[in-house]
């Protein structure tokens, strides 16, 4: 839990807009520390994503994947 946790301020420290986006996959289970989770995943809406990859490259393998640290968005 308290590697996800420092996850977790990575995430935070981008300050991103909370209501743009929100956490999935494994991320739900690690905080309530039923599974461990290597990274985070979010989703997030259009206008965050257009922003975004203004500012961090795309994923050469995956074209709508950013990754930033251990983040993905």
């Amino acid at each position: 839990m308290i590697k996800y946790i420092e996850k977790l301020d990575n995430l935070n420290a981008l300050n991103l807009p909370k209501e743009e986006y929100l956490i999935w996959g494994s991320g739900p289970l690690a905080v309530r520390n039923i599974r461990n989770s290597c990274d985070i995943d979010i989703v997030v809406l259009k206008n965050l994503w257009k922003n975004l990859v203004k500012k961090y490259p795309l994923q050469k393998e995956k074209k709508n994947l950013i990754k930033i640290k251990d983040i993905e968005i």
